[in-house]
């Protein structure tokens, strides 16, 4: 292998090796997250006396027609080791040398880094939180219009009980709302400044960090080294995913025409290149694949932690692909669980078929009509019921409405439905309520950029 010598701040390197371990070709995802953390990095040094005026005003200026189109500092990153590196470059070409080499005082591309991957998770969270409350909306809404549509539930995928398609859908209403609320506390994990903590032990520079307008992270060994905050966000998000494939899965199987409790629009399926009464249903079969891929980027992440000294080691750099893809793919994830709940229809008609053909759906019914009208113990009951069963292949099912309207349990297909619907509602507005202060943070940071902008524009 032929190796060049590539010179970069004093030291010789291999070609070879700066292309391997640089980040340049990823670092684009950050650009806009880099120049804000920038700005911030100016505001602070401004208002600790630490620059002067101009000084401040022509790297801040600079920066915002980086922010405006970051693109310029993507272009500029070619031969560079990172974005951080290869900002320092363009600064020095937009603001003059001087302005350029004052910048980096108090400053380590540690802890800009975290901060930017922060604000990078925070902006991304806030939208998956968004998308979330808006699957949680329509699967609550939908579950009040089939509340009383009779729907095959199932237990290891064999057919287990009347239920109602209000209730099928509910239930990942639940799943959702309550992995919103952990979400919003990842967020406000994700929500710390790191600014002013250097390499990892701080700095001799008296730097005020209450300008930075997010929360300081208490320990700056803490925030220059940990990812915490990622693996959070990417191992919460591969839960929820876990569950929308759930969904899928449901979909998929509930839709073959063999049961056809559910059916998906055209828009939502695609056909064979060769058989053309093929109705794939493959929004829900890419859904399903891409939660199993958020779940191998969980355990990669957390692979590239495991057993790392504290402290920064650029085996975290190989983690930030990871977080971008994981993120992307939640969010996508719920986008397309969200267009399968809006759009998908249900056939009424899926269990009187399959009653119709043999299936036995009402054995614990029975059972427990048996007990509590004869007064025999349950498990005598259920023998009874199981001898006839297999004995027959039939009981004498009760209809389908009696089964729904009988039972008792809050959050059962029949009357304990909508009070249950009416409940996670109140659960997702304390969600919504807690996801709006992302919201609020991010504004918090915009309006802090301005403001220094602003100030140099008076």
């Amino acid at each position: 292998m032929r190796v060049k010598t590539v010179y970069r701040a004093g030291m010789r390197i291999s070609e070879w090796v700066q292309g391997y371990t640089s980040s340049v070709e990823h670092d684009t995802v950050i650009a806009r997250e880099v120049v804000e953390a920038a700005m911030l990095h100016v505001t602070m040094l401004r208002e600790s006396r630490l620059l002067d005026e101009e000084t401040a005003c022509r790297l801040l200026g600079a920066l915002e027609a980086l922010r405006r189109e970051p693109g310029r500092l993507i272009e500029a990153m070619r031969g560079y080791e990172d974005i951080h590196e290869a900002l320092e470059a363009v600064l020095e070409e937009l603001a003059g040398r001087e302005a350029a080499r004052s910048f980096p005082l108090a400053r380590s591309r540690n802890d800009h880094v975290a901060m930017a991957l922060r604000l990078w998770g925070l902006r991304m969270l806030e939208r998956i939180c968004r998308e979330a409350v808006g699957l949680a909306e329509t699967l609550l809404r939908r579950s009040e219009e089939l509340a009383d549509a009779p729907f095959p539930l199932h237990t290891h995928f064999q057919p287990a009980q009347v239920g109602t398609a209000g209730h099928w859908l509910a239930s990942y209403a639940e799943a959702v709302i309550d992995a919103l609320g952990v979400l919003a506390e990842v967020g406000e994990v994700t929500a710390r400044c790191t600014l002013g903590s250097g390499p990892a032990a701080g700095t001799t520079v008296p730097v005020d960090r209450s300008a930075c307008p997010l929360p300081p992270a208490a320990d700056t060994l803490y925030a220059t080294g940990s990812r915490l905050f990622a693996n959070l966000a990417i191992a919460s998000l591969a839960a929820l995913a876990t569950e929308l494939s759930r969904f899928a899965a449901d979909v998929v199987l509930l839709s073959h025409p063999s049961i056809g409790a559910v059916r998906l629009p055209d828009e939502l399926v695609s056909t064979s290149s060769a058989m053309p009464h093929k109705r794939n249903p493959v929004v829900a079969e890419v859904l399903r694949a891409r939660a199993a891929r958020l779940a191998g980027l969980a355990a990669a992440a957390l692979a590239v932690n495991h057993g790392l000294p504290s402290g920064y080691s650029l085996d975290l750099q190989e983690e930030n692909p990871v977080y971008y893809q994981a993120l992307r793919d939640a969010l996508e994830a719920l986008e397309a669980a969200r267009l399968l709940a809006e759009k998908l229809e249900v056939d009424p008609e899926a269990i009187k078929r399959m009653v119709e053909g043999g299936a036995v759906l009402t054995s614990l019914e029975a059972a427990e009509k048996l007990t509590l009208e004869k007064r025999v113990p349950f498990r005598d009951a259920y023998m009874e019921v199981a001898e006839a069963v297999r004995g027959s292949g039939s009981i004498n099912q009760p209809s389908i409405r009696e089964v729904i309207m009988s039972r008792a349990s809050l959050g059962a297909a029949g009357p304990g439905l909508r009070p249950a619907i009416r409940l996670l509602r109140e659960r997702l507005s304390s969600a919504r309520e807690r996801c709006s202060k992302l919201t609020r943070l991010l504004a918090s940071v915009e309006e802090r950029i301005e403001e220094g902008v602003g100030k140099c524009r008076s």
